[in-house]
């Protein structure tokens, strides 16, 4: 695989593969820390240090489930802040 190309993620609920987009991944974890109250100026630089690090592990990778994203940016996020990282994990139950 060309590791410019992005991989594809994996929807079990819908069956489909859409490409990886990292600015998706950023608004989502962006609007994870805006829901538990984390300070607006250090909310673009945790978004971006959790975006590397997805980047990084999705490496060489062809295919992941949103799933796996989903447990590894919860996981990530939850280094920086342990409750932004929960609410990202647990979004679905709670809202």
């Amino acid at each position: 695989m060309n590791t410019s190309e992005p991989p594809l993620v994996y929807d079990p609920a819908t069956g489909r593969s859409d490409v990886f987009s990292g600015e998706r991944l950023y608004a989502t974890v962006t609007s994870a820390c805006h829901v538990i109250g984390m300070a607006d100026g250090i909310i673009p630089e945790t978004a971006a240090r959790v975006c590397r690090a997805i980047e990084t592990w999705l490496g060489e990778r062809a295919e992941v489930t949103r799933s796996d994203i989903r447990r590894r940016t919860s996981e990530q996020l939850a280094i920086m802040s342990a409750e932004a990282g929960y609410m990202l994990d647990n979004k679905n139950a709670i809202m």
